[in-house]
């Protein structure tokens, strides 16, 4: 295991599955009030039989998906599940038309996982009107500095630069932010849009935390000028986790 800082996350008295495809822990981004289920699973321990023992239906999306693709699926909804029982909200995540995931009436969520780790948060939609998470690996975004600017305007890597962030990290803090912002915002706008949509405006590196503005009209409920809270966590030097939340408040005052 090479993310053995990650693996400290994980809760050492709970044990794997009986298969042993994966073990539970705990995340959170305690400046945004989020906690959520992290999993560490294995590809190589995994079997579509395991939908069926779960009891999650096996979405016909997955019908010609590749054995990594399966395994990252059921990882994801094992973890919402747990997250929704941990708010006393047992239920299934569903997949709708669009693949996107389904949550239980009154709830929103979000999903993440990357190289064999998964996380999923869950809160009541009393609290948010939209929430969204991502994992990426840190090194990777790195690898792809040069490409930097297909996601970050000069003024938005000054922000981070500003707040003493270092510059390895900017690549991954700006592109996973804005994935967040987009899981917490397609509920609302129900189609894809770009990573300009949403711009970096402040940043607080004591806080992990970062200020974002809608840069462009969303729709009704996402105007521009709409600001969002988000915040990132390093998760030892393999990961970096962010979330994006959209307060309930927001989405009722267009002068925001």
């Amino acid at each position: 295991m090479k993310t053995a800082r990650l693996e400290d996350l994980l809760a050492e008295d709970v044990p794997g599955d009986s298969d042993s495809f994966a073990r539970f822990g705990e995340h959170s981004w305690p400046s945004l009030g989020l906690t959520a289920c992290l999993c560490r699973f294995s590809v190589a321990r995994f079997d579509d039989k395991l939908f069926a023992r779960h009891g999650v239906p096996f979405s016909p999306s997955l019908s010609r998906s590749v054995r990594k693709r399966r395994a990252e699926f059921l990882a994801g909804r094992l973890c919402a599940a747990q997250a929704l029982t941990r708010l006393g909200a047992p239920g299934l995540v569903l997949t709708g038309p669009d693949r996107s995931p389904v949550w239980p009436v009154g709830m929103i969520g979000s999903i993440t996982h990357c190289d064999e780790t998964a996380i999923a948060v869950a809160q009541n939609e009393e609290n948010f009107c939209g929430v969204g998470i991502d994992l990426e690996r840190r090194a990777a975004c790195r690898n792809a500095a040069l490409d930097v600017r297909h996601f970050a305007t000069d003024a938005e890597r000054g922000v981070l630069a500003q707040a003493g962030i270092a510059s390895e990290d900017h690549a991954v803090i700006a592109f996973s932010m804005k994935e967040s912002f987009f899981k917490a915002a397609y509920p609302h706008v129900g189609r894809y849009f770009g990573f300009s949509a949403v711009s970096i405006v402040g940043a607080d590196r004591s806080l992990r935390k970062v200020s974002l503005v809608v840069a462009q009209d969303l729709g009704v409920k996402l105007k521009q000028g709409l600001r969002v809270a988000g915040e990132y966590v390093a998760l030892g030097d393999a990961f970096m986790s962010t979330a994006v939340t959209i307060p309930v408040m927001a989405l009722r005052n267009d002068s925001l």
